[in-house]
């Protein structure tokens, strides 16, 4: 198993684009519309769920099952191929690949149950069909069996990051403030609370420490805080389904695990009505906070700019008195004939002194004096409260406009999983629609045969 996701083929050979995706249904819409083709991708991931439940196998069994058909159907079309069969086969593969075997017998006789409870006629439930199946799938997967969820994601950031693991740091430095040069003792940080995360090891993958999702140095005083108060055991469990649900979709095939668990963790807190209304509350709190620094920081500019422009004048004026003294003085005092040679030479000398005069000289001062001024008196901008969800997100080292196209792209899928309900929850019917779809596409071919010869 590769120890990093970076260097995983889930990484690199199977993060898909939506044009990949639509090109693999460029056949399919020949004999359904975009609506149906829709029922169809939420049915075949439903009936992968449910022939898990009946074998009853894990949670993660069934996420991967659902990554296989994902990829199957990346290459080949519906009406291609026996829809119900590559179900049983992803089944049959995923328990392997997670280490819950099945025998294939278990698996043909429950296939074979359920399938005929939808109306199917056609399931062929023989072991040596199940098995030919799985061939053609491992060769078609590219033998590319090791998938990383998101679960382990949300996981591990709710034991680093959320409202139990920000308890239980409170504690560890309570008792080290109570128990001063017994810090050796209490081990610090998540550790101490038996969370398995020092050291590295733990939860932490390579993928959530390159994105940032825990904060550095926990048990320092600078990082201690960092946290998400709002992510409780309820918004994981909330997080958990939305995760769920996310591989009745072609997510999976287009994100890495940790953006879509970071996804479901944004959508979570926003549906839970605790946590959107703090977090409303501080968005808005937080922007008064800054209207009324910008107000001070232009009060400042204009009350530094004006005491500027005063000093200025003052400064001129003085000036302009002086030389007009002196200068009065000099014509006094001064011959025809002197005036006369004195001339040129000032003329001279007026042409070399542009470039360095005692009135720049006062204005490079002025200038260090202005910035030195306005370096001294605007006020602080409003930091952030550590203890934030908004603060937690705009720290991570990700895309937050991909973990947002992520959380439209989860909307879209429920808004389109409302529309179709009905089609993707009438088995028989579904299985008809399959039907007609293959008997269609086999009677296309056989026509351009017909004309080929």
């Amino acid at each position: 198993m590769a120890a990093n996701y970076w260097l995983s083929t889930q990484c690199n050979h199977w993060l898909l684009d939506r044009t990949q995706l639509d090109l693999a249904r460029k056949e399919d819409v020949l004999y359904a519309s975009p609506e149906e083709l829709a029922a169809i991708q939420i049915w075949i991931s439903n009936q992968a769920i449910y022939l898990c439940k009946r074998l009853a196998l894990r949670q993660r069994v069934v996420a991967t099952a659902c990554v296989f058909l994902r990829r199957f159907f990346a290459k080949n079309s519906y009406c291609a191929v026996d829809l119900l069969l590559t179900i049983a086969a992803c089944v049959y593969v995923a328990a392997k690949v997670e280490e819950s075997p099945v025998h294939i017998k278990s698996i043909c006789a429950e296939a074979s149950r359920h399938f005929e409870q939808l109306g199917s006629r056609n399931f062929h439930a023989d072991i040596s069909s199940v098995a030919e199946m799985e061939f053609h799938l491992l060769e078609e997967l590219e033998f590319d069996l090791i998938i990383y969820h998101p679960y382990r994601s949300l996981v591990a950031i709710y034991e680093q990051v959320g409202a139990p693991a920000m308890q239980a740091r409170s504690k560890t430095r309570s008792a080290e403030t109570s128990a001063i040069g017994s810090r050796a003792g209490t081990g610090g940080g998540a550790a101490a609370v038996g969370l398995g995360l020092s050291g590295g090891s733990g939860l932490r993958g390579d993928a959530e420490v390159d994105a940032g999702l825990f904060p550095q140095g926990l048990g320092d005083d600078s990082t201690a805080e960092l946290g998400i108060a709002e992510l409780d055991e309820t918004t994981v469990q909330l997080a958990w389904f939305i995760i769920n649900d996310s591989y009745s979709t072609d997510l999976p095939l287009m994100h890495p695990p940790h953006l879509i668990a970071i996804a479901a963790i944004w959508m979570a807190l926003l549906l839970h009505p605790a946590s959107q209304k703090k977090l409303t509350s501080s968005a808005e709190e937080m922007e008064q906070q800054r209207a009324r620094w910008r107000k001070e920081v232009q009060e400042t500019l204009e009350g530094v700019g004006s005491s500027h422009d005063e000093a200025s004048g003052q400064t001129n004026a003085s000036s302009s008195s002086s030389s007009s003294i002196t200068t009065s003085a000099q014509q006094s005092k001064a011959t025809p004939a002197t005036a006369a040679a004195s001339s040129g030479a000032n003329q001279g000398r007026s042409a070399a002194s542009r470039t360095a005069t005692p009135s720049s000289a006062t204005s490079i001062g002025a200038a260090g004096t202005v910035q030195e001024l306005i370096s001294t008196s605007l006020p602080d901008p409003p930091a952030p409260p550590s203890n934030e969800t908004l603060t937690w997100l705009a720290s991570l080292n990700v895309s937050i406009a991909t973990v947002a196209g992520i959380v439209q792209d989860l909307v879209k899928a429920y808004d389109r999983e409302a529309k179709v309900r009905k089609a993707s929850q009438d088995g028989p019917e579904m299985i008809k629609r399959l039907e007609r779809m293959r008997d269609a596409r086999r009677k296309r071919l056989i026509r351009e045969l017909a004309h080929a010869i």
